[in-house]
């Protein structure tokens, strides 16, 4: 039933659209005019622009500190943190030592030439108040060391181990200047040696290399 109504509507729409075409003009020139609504439209919006990239342009990173602005230093011996220190080159040893914490109250800080420039790789030893100075590492110039070929020595021509250098250590049979700086730090750090068998208590140090050194080193009171 719906279907044969909708059916008779449509013939008879059809029908006065053929009768009146007055209504297909009007559909034509509306169609006209929305397609050239369109197109002028579309040519009154900008082109996009396109952005190309230049090759071998650089790219935003982060800078990269150049190891030749910087010196590493060991600083060992009386001071609040002992290690390895970065500086800029041009720094002095005073910068190092204040890098590591600054002097203990113990330190004999007065032995250390702190004007004196670092070195990439140099070593500061700042001894402890009470000792003989050992080799202080503090660059070439610092002229206070002198002449210490006769320093060390104990009675009997055996080596002192309370004022034996790191180059006299490192003379010693078995030790090498890996363990002789041990010797040395182990002395800075904990005070003197009370007896001979105390060198046993240096790390590297066993039974075997000591008994080799017993008759060669001393202990000074």
């Amino acid at each position: 039933m719906f279907v044969q109504r909708l059916r008779e509507y449509y013939e008879e729409l059809g029908g006065q659209l053929r009768e009146t075409p007055q209504v297909w003009a009007v559909l034509a020139v509306a169609a006209v005019v929305l397609v050239a609504g369109v197109w002028l439209y579309g040519r009154s919006m900008p082109a996009p622009v396109r952005v190309k990239r230049l090759a071998g342009a650089p790219s935003a990173t982060r800078p990269v500190p150049s190891s030749t602005t910087t010196v590493a230093v060991d600083v060992a011996g009386a001071v609040l943190r002992p290690g390895v220190v970065y500086l800029s080159k041009g720094a002095r040893v005073d910068d190092a030592i204040r890098m590591a914490g600054g002097p203990l109250p113990s330190a004999a800080i007065e032995e250390v030439n702190r004007a004196a420039y670092v070195k990439d790789g140099q070593q500061v030893l700042v001894p402890k108040r009470g000792g003989r100075k050992g080799p202080t590492g503090t660059g070439e110039g610092d002229k206070r060391q002198g002449d210490t070929r006769g320093q060390g020595r104990g009675e009997g021509g055996k080596l002192d181990l309370n004022s034996a250098t790191v180059e006299q250590l490192d003379g010693l049979p078995g030790i090498g200047p890996v363990l002789a700086k041990r010797i040395y730090d182990y002395r800075q750090e904990r005070g003197r040696f009370g007896r001979v068998e105390d060198l046993q208590q240096v790390e590297g140090i066993g039974p075997k290399k000591f008994g080799q050194l017993r008759d060669k080193v001393t202990c000074s009171p």
